[in-house]
């Protein structure tokens, strides 16, 4: 009979220790089930306890679908994400859209943890604190706290505050992503701004071979202005792009398997369909270079 309970008692604390693993707003509300449960655990006391315990933790989950996800007495339509950062990886984020991006990296098909971070949207109501977001598909199914994305599908993003509620999507690929930030309008001077980059093959190099490093993402202070003569005026501009130090120094940097170089070119290409003349270019250039 002691295994049995013993065996209760380990799935209940299971059970806590996966409840509390969704999200931190959630241990507001199940308190008084932690403690029964203990209580339970060091008792060694009857079903009626454990049956008592998991009463609390219902009434606990009640509570928290109540005060955060029940959108009938919030603030819908109200943004509430500044930032959101999944594993500690900035996702990229499409404003128009209202759309996020991770990617998955070199191993689209492992399980997603959604281990989530937030920097909020500050609001006249103070109201930018304890924000409880979910990953749903878009039948309304909740995806939990981990599961298998499908790549390149749309999930809707729950965003839910006690006085507001905002849907996003969010969006899993393999592609690398490339987020420029912090500029309003980029014209013909460099202006600051802040270039953010996710992708497995960004090859950082410090200064010497014993410090470069293999990140997945990374954040870097540049400057950027627009190119070219006539291509300045097509719909889809380019831009040149300097990754720059605290102190304004130049600081070279290796992009998506590409040599390192503080100076980068963002190159539209808008005329060119086969998005191949500047790569036939640069080829012939350097075989005619070693033939000369």
């Amino acid at each position: 009979m002691a295994n049995i309970k013993n065996i209760k008692i380990s799935v209940l604390f299971f059970i806590i220790i996966s409840v509390l693993a969704v999200s931190f707003p959630l241990t507001i509300f199940i308190s008084s089930f932690t403690i029964n449960a203990a209580n339970a655990a060091a008792n060694e006391t009857d079903g009626e306890t454990i049956a008592s315990a998991v009463n609390d933790l219902n009434d606990a989950l009640d509570n928290f679908n109540s005060y955060y996800l029940d959108t009938s007495n919030k603030k819908n339509n109200a943004n509430i994400i500044d930032k959101l950062y999944i594993g500690g990886v900035k996702c990229g984020y499409d404003e128009n859209s209202l759309t996020f991006f991770y990617t998955m990296g070199k191993t689209p098909d492992r399980e997603f943890i959604f281990d989530y971070r937030v920097q909020t949207v500050q609001t006249n109501d103070g109201d930018s604190d304890g924000v409880f977001c979910a990953v749903y598909d878009t039948n309304n199914n909740s995806m939990g706290s981990s599961f298998i994305p499908e790549l390149n599908t749309e999930y809707v993003l729950k965003a839910r505050t006690e006085k507001s509620a905002f849907d996003y999507k969010i969006i899993f690929t393999v592609l690398p992503i490339v987020q420029i930030d912090g500029i309003s309008r980029i014209g013909d001077e460099y202006r600051d701004c802040t270039v953010s980059v996710t992708d497995p093959d960004i090859f950082i190099n410090h200064g010497t071979p014993m410090e470069k490093q293999i990140v997945f993402f990374f954040d870097s202070t540049a400057k950027i202005h627009v190119r070219g003569g006539i291509s300045r005026w097509f719909p889809k501009k380019s831009y040149t792009l300097k990754f720059v130090g605290e102190n304004g120094e130049n600081k070279d940097i290796a992009l998506l398997g590409m040599r390192k170089d503080s100076d980068w070119i963002l190159d539209a290409m808008y005329i060119d369909r086969a998005r191949m003349r500047n790569r036939v270019s640069s080829f012939l250039l350097c075989y005619l270079r070693n033939k000369l």
